[in-house]
């Protein structure tokens, strides 16, 4: 199962936190650092629930990066901020 993402957006930089990384016990302070990488799985829900196929097009593009730890490939956080960033930019410049 998918740990619940919480999206918020601060001046178009996105903030990932799983909330089963950041629990508050009691009389501590919750965790929010954002994850500086995201699984690709994570990345296709907050793009919006965007396909595999589409996800991978976006890296082969240059769109977003993708790096590898052993096997498991992630996103991260930074391109997916820029990239967000980049289609907000271009939506208010037509608008």
């Amino acid at each position: 199962m998918l740990p619940t993402l919480h999206l918020t957006l601060h001046h178009v930089n996105i903030r990932l936190i799983a909330s089963g990384h950041a629990r508050k016990k009691a009389g501590t302070a919750v965790d929010t650092k954002p994850r500086l990488l995201v699984s690709i799985s994570d990345a296709r829900e907050v793009l919006g629930g965007i396909g595999h196929s589409t996800i991978y097009e976006l890296v082969s593009q240059g769109e977003i990066i993708k790096v590898n730890i052993g096997r498991r490939g992630f996103i991260t956080s930074e391109s997916l901020d820029a990239y967000v960033s980049r289609l907000t930019r271009s939506e208010t410049e037509t608008a």
